[in-house]
């Protein structure tokens, strides 16, 4: 038998199956799908099996085949298809739960991650305040005085050592940020983040809960940078540009070019300077200290207006700091 005989044969029998299941349809529309034998259900099936064989022996050997509406049961296929579409719509729920399951761990865990880096920061910062503090300041306890220039340059030049370790930010009133670079530069002016600093007075609050602890500066009034043809006494700060030993201005800061000697310079490597000009207070601590909790934020404004007021440290002022609130997840670890 050749392989066009093959063909035909399968042809012949595609038209066969096909006039058959017409035969059955009309019986069972004649009586009625409830009252037909269920002989003729099982032909049914039996016929469309041997047509979808058929279709795909004919497809396979490279015969087009069109499909005719009666070779499915579409009442079956219906109902498959909609038992699938649900079983298709449950899984892909069943996906999203998980997947929004999984992020949700993945939060968790991140947010555990995170809080556990927070909390080991925490300890290292009030652990290496706190022993900046016995270093400088030993036997001192609650609201302290530094007695004279020494002490003062002593608790400064510790903080400069460990001020990585402390986290050391600085506070003022509702402004604060990290006090860096920190370090001492000529005429005993301490550079305090870009604040050039004339520290003439120094006290220390020193508290078994060792996140409570800080040190509060007072700053002596600094002279103008002495590069602006101004004459405005209620300016209460100054700030300028510092190049290689020479201030420019803050213009000339921002720009990135300066007037030197009569030459336009690059300044590129420029540093920001700031100088109160009139007293001035600054708080330092660690950054997850008690006085970075926003809820405390008005209070140490409060104090810090205060000072300002009264142009010097006074230790019943700042008794309102012993009682400044903690942040909950401070006693994670409690």
């Amino acid at each position: 038998m050749t392989h066009q005989e093959n063909i035909n044969d399968q042809m012949e029998l595609l038209k066969i199956h096909r006039r058959t299941i017409a035969i059955y349809l009309k019986q069972l529309a004649m009586q009625g799908h409830a009252n037909a034998n269920i002989g003729i259900f099982h032909s049914l099936d039996d016929t469309r099996k041997s047509i979808l064989r058929i279709k795909s022996i004919l497809r396979s050997w490279g015969i087009s085949i069109d499909d005719h509406p009666d070779d499915i049961d579409h009442q079956l296929y219906d109902e498959i298809s909609t038992a699938n579409n649900a079983t298709i719509k449950t899984h892909k729920l069943n996906l999203q739960e998980n997947i929004n399951t999984n992020q949700e761990e993945v939060r968790k865990q991140f947010q555990i991650k995170q809080d556990n880096e927070r909390m080991q920061r925490f300890h290292e910062q009030r652990l290496s305040f706190d022993l900046v503090l016995r270093k400088s300041m030993p036997g001192a306890y609650g609201f302290t005085k530094a007695q004279d220039k020494a002490t003062i340059n002593r608790v400064l030049s510790n903080l400069a050592t460990y001020n990585k370790e402390c986290g050391l930010w600085w506070y003022q009133g509702l402004g604060q940020t990290v006090a860096q670079p920190f370090y001492r530069m000529e005429n005993n002016i301490w550079l305090i983040w870009y604040l050039e600093c004339d520290i003439i007075d120094l006290w220390a609050f020193k508290y078994t809960t060792l996140e409570r602890q800080f040190i509060l500066l007072h700053l002596a009034p600094r002279p103008p940078f002495g590069i602006y043809k101004l004459n405005d006494n209620d300016r209460v700060n100054e700030e300028a540009g510092y190049f290689n030993g020479i201030y420019i201005s803050r213009g000339e800061f921002d720009d990135g070019f300066a007037v030197i000697d009569g030459q336009v310079l690059e300044v590129n490597n420029a540093e920001i300077r700031r100088r109160n000009l009139r007293n001035d207070f600054i708080f330092l601590a660690p950054e997850l200290s008690i006085l970075n909790n926003p809820e405390n934020d008005m209070t140490v404004h409060e104090i810090y207006k205060s000072l300002l007021d009264i142009g010097h440290i006074s230790p019943e002022i700042l008794e309102p700091l012993r009682s400044l609130k903690r942040a909950r997840w401070m006693s994670a670890w409690d």
